[in-house]
């Protein structure tokens, strides 16, 4: 298992969520995280306009969190296993 950096994973997802998730080797959650942020970046800014970028925050807020934790996870997951 290939060591993952957390700065990159979230970085990734500052770019779009769900990239961060792929590069985590987690894809059908990253294609997930990708599709549902697309559609709430239709449907809120085409719907509800100014209070939709609040969602679209969150939502990317929450991809990029959850991309470093799970990079930082795999890592340590990979430590315990090789000391094993």
């Amino acid at each position: 298992m290939r060591k993952k950096i957390p700065l990159l994973a979230a970085a990734l997802c500052f770019i779009w969520p769900g990239v961060g998730q792929v590069y985590n080797d987690d894809g059908a959650k990253g294609i997930l995280f990708a599709v549902v942020y697309a559609g709430l970046m239709v449907t809120y800014v085409k719907v509800i306009p100014d209070f939709g970028q609040i969602f679209l925050i969150i939502a990317m807020f929450y991809s990029i969190v959850h991309a470093y934790k799970m990079a930082d996870y795999t890592n340590q997951a990979g430590k315990t296993q090789s000391q094993s």
